[in-house]
């Protein structure tokens, strides 16, 4: 399957918001309520936020497509001016998964950020698929911290690899 990488743009947003929707749902239908699930979703993926982080500037914000435009991942973060890269999100649709995509959108924005030193990211630890993932891509846990959700608490995993 041919991946093409590029800058998300506003048109894509309603995408990316679906597809951010699925993904929590995947992750997280064991761990959350539905309700949960959709409050979380629904402020932090809110349509305008999204279309503002697409329009900043400051926010670097992939997507992963198959030649037919279909999005298939999306990658979303701010570098510093301590040349650290604080990854949001990365999220590759559920049927997509483990074939690579996360790591092309990894790989890609590793290689066009060219004043990178490490990259800093937080994964919730009850999401194995996800720390799993970070493991192997070299990333070590630095600190932990929780959040509540929904009334639930989170347990999050703070992690960085340095370049």
């Amino acid at each position: 399957m041919e991946i093409k990488i590029e800058e998300a743009s506003s048109e894509h947003v309603q995408s990316i918001k679906k597809l951010l929707h699925e993904t929590w749902i995947d992750t997280y239908s064991d761990i959350l309520s539905s309700s949960a699930i959709e409050s979380t979703t629904s402020s932090w993926h809110a349509y305008t936020d999204l279309q503002e982080q697409v329009k900043d500037p400051n926010t670097i914000f992939l997507i992963a497509q198959k030649t037919d435009d279909t999005i298939l991942g999306m990658l979303s973060g701010r570098l510093t001016e301590n040349r650290t890269f604080h990854l949001d999100r990365l999220y590759v649709r559920p049927e997509f998964q483990r074939l690579g995509i996360g790591t092309k959108l990894l790989n890609y924005t590793i290689s066009s950020i060219v004043e990178i030193d490490e990259i800093q990211l937080q994964v919730g630890e009850q999401n194995q698929k996800g720390v799993n993932f970070w493991k192997k891509k070299g990333f070590e846990v630095a600190d932990k911290n929780q959040i509540v959700l929904d009334q639930i608490k989170l347990n999050m995993l703070q992690m960085k690899r340095k370049l």
